[in-house]
């Protein structure tokens, strides 16, 4: 009977684990269970998601999987493979150059948190504020420098600048007071790698060799943009305009940020590194304390919401905390994430530039093998609400922070799917904000306030969901307030900077134009079957207004048809085409003679007669389209830097 007992006991512990196993996941997993969970999922999600390959770092405590799946290209039958495929991980180099600092940083070699003119010799950074930026700001992404992505490519690597003669001539301005917001920074890295030149007397590329890559016996990574001759590059594979296309590999002219080509092999002796108090196999990259600073997070925009560490970005999944970077590029996709506690990495690359196949991977793989622990809170204790005037004061439009301010790529405010924005508006009565993405399709979502300036989203069973949660910050400009998601930062903006607000002004415009464009035809064949209203047409003579609109309308066709049929968005990266360059000086030629029209028009205003309303009309038009080209920097005196220019 004690026998029985004891049985029973056995197998109830044992259904238990089963049971806890595939509910929560298993935290000690073995190479076994990982590879069987790899090659039952990962062919199916590649096949789902139309990527051709994918190479995968594995580690979870003394566990290390590194494997390939898929082919090189989908007319390829060289299978992808850990050791010998390599692949460029784009922004995850942002983690080595990182990495760099703090050894420099652990040498007592550089301050984290002085200003950076000190370590520059060539070239000074102007501060419009009154704050200076440090290289804690510039870990974070909190320096406050605007985005800029025209001439941070090159060709070929001979084209590729040195970082302090580069960094002098196209670092961006800054646009916010350093420390107030997150705002992505690639030339922020770019700066950090040159700090690293100028502090340690080394070229970039020669300091991550001996300081990194030896030590963690990665010999098969390099940060020229190149990859070992002896192994075979996947095709990199872009989706652009509903086409898939194999991309030319490029160079960056920031390589601390984006250059590094590695292998999954590779890769794991660095996740190791930073899962193992900064040692692989017997040698330290960086001391344990080290380590413990760069993967702490040191900015915050809410203590509840994630932050930044030493690059390492806190995400959360399934009210799981964890560390994790992203990376793409031209043809290639990586994410990498780690839980310190859990002395858990993973490292995913595939030769496509999209990212769903790693985001649907990735959830899979931390709920099946991950503690299920949530470590997030709910709120604080004895949580104080605000006032319920502050549901109007932060009514109204916010962008993300990251776009180009101050070239002609700010154009991407007015493409769909480019720089998000948000309408926000509060019901005071119910703790409630309601948003909504201004883009197509676009559903409304609500998020209910639980207290210290924070609002979170329920889920099924009541609770307040980890993501998404929103807070508002100091705003420095227009508005008092910034819109923050997770650590995204959506500056506010006025009605009239707008997707929307751009959209009914371009479309208005167009259909102006083709007004008078079809009174031109219909004049010009005739009338045709529309004879019946000859008299009533001819009243409407080709004048200078229609002429003028015309013009409009060709430049909007022409311009259009050269972006999306013509101009490669890599090729935008070199520099400005001489095409390019071209309909980038034509708006002023077009202001010119719209300004002799409007003369023309108030002089002619002796009586008023109908064709004067369609005249004005026509005016309004071009203004309108002016006005955008303005907002876009199209017509300003920074319109195309000459040294940009690509020929």
């Amino acid at each position: 009977m004690l026998k029985r007992h004891f049985v029973m006991v056995y197998v109830f512990i044992a259904l238990s684990i089963i049971f806890m196993e595939n509910m929560y996941g298993r935290v000690n997993a073995t190479k076994e269970e990982i590879l069987l969970f790899l090659n039952l999922h990962v062919p199916e999600l590649l096949s789902k998601h139309h990527v051709s390959g994918t190479v995968i770092a594995w580690v979870q405590g003394e566990n290390v999987v590194s494997k390939g799946y898929g082919t090189l290209g989908y007319d390829l039958e060289d299978p992808m493979d850990a050791e010998q495929t390599p692949v460029f991980v784009a922004s995850l180099s942002k983690l080595f150059t990182a990495t760099g600092i703090m050894q420099l940083y652990e040498q007592d070699k550089l301050s984290l948190d002085i200003d950076v003119n000190q370590y520059l010799k060539d070239f000074k950074i102007v501060y419009p504020y009154p704050e200076h930026i440090t290289i804690h700001h510039l870990l974070t992404h909190t320096a406050g420098f605007d985005d800029r992505f025209l001439g941070m490519g090159a060709k070929t690597k001979e084209e590729v600048l040195p970082l302090g003669i580069y960094l002098a001539k196209r670092l961006p301005p800054i646009v916010f007071p350093p420390g107030t917001a997150i705002s992505y920074s690639n030339h922020g890295f770019a700066l950090l790698g040159h700090i690293i030149e100028e502090v340690s007397g080394k070229k970039f590329n020669d300091y991550m060799k001996e300081h990194l890559f030896e030590p963690l016996e990665m010999m098969s990574s390099r940060f020229d943009g190149t990859c070992p001759e002896t192994l075979k590059l996947p095709k990199p594979y872009l989706e652009y305009l509903g086409r898939v296309e194999v991309i030319k590999m490029d160079f960056a002219q920031t390589p601390p940020a984006s250059s590094l080509c590695t292998t999954a092999e590779d890769f794991s002796h660095f996740l190791i590194a930073m899962t193992n108090g900064g040692k692989y196999k017997d040698r330290f990259i960086l001391k344990p304390d080290t380590v413990q600073l760069m993967l702490t997070p040191r900015y915050k925009l809410h203590p509840l919401l994630p932050g930044y560490a030493c690059c390492w970005e806190e995400r959360f999944i399934h009210g799981k905390k964890m560390l994790q970077h992203s990376g793409l590029t031209w043809g290639f996709s990586s994410h990498v994430l780690i839980i310190p506690d859990e002395n858990f990495g993973l490292f995913v690359s595939i030769n496509k530039g999209d990212h769903s196949f790693i985001n649907e991977l990735i959830f899979k793989i931390v709920e099946r093998f991950t503690s299920p622990i949530s470590n997030l809170k709910n709120a604080r204790k004895n949580p104080s609400f605000v006032d319920p005037s502050f549901y109007s004061k932060i009514a109204g439009f916010y962008r993300h922070n990251r776009y180009c301010r101050n070239d002609y790529f700010k154009l991407a405010t007015f493409l769909p799917g480019m720089v998000p924005e948000i309408f926000v508006r509060g019901d005071a009565s119910g703790q409630i904000l309601t948003m909504k993405y201004l883009s197509f399709p676009s559903s409304e979502w609500k998020v209910e306030e639980i207290g210290d300036m924070l609002w979170g989203r329920k889920n099924r069973d009541g609770k307040i969901a980890s993501s998404p949660r929103v807070t508002f910050i100091k705003g420095y400009q227009k508005k008092p307030y910034q819109l923050v998601i997770g650590n995204d930062v959506y500056e506010p903006i006025y009605f009239w900077e707008t997707k929307l607000f751009q959209y009914v002004i371009f479309f208005s415009c167009i259909a102006v134009y083709l007004m008078n464009f079809l009174i031109f035809l219909y004049r010009l064949c005739g009338g045709g079957v529309l004879s019946l209203f000859q008299n009533q047409m001819a009243k409407f003579n080709m004048n200078y207004y229609q002429i003028l609109s015309l013009f409009f309308l060709l430049y909007i066709l022409c311009f259009g048809g050269y972006l999306f049929m013509v101009a490669k968005p890599q090729a935008l990266g070199y520099g400005t085409p001489i095409g390019l360059f071209i309909f980038l000086i034509l708006p002023y030629p077009l202001t010119l003679l719209t300004i002799i029209t409007t003369v023309r028009f108030v002089f002619s205003l002796e009586k008023w007669e109908i064709k004067m309303f369609f005249n004005l009309m026509s005016l309004f038009s071009c203004y309108g389209l002016l006005f955008l080209l303005y907002y876009w920097n199209f017509l300003g005196l920074h319109i195309s830097a000459w040294d940009t220019l690509s020929w």
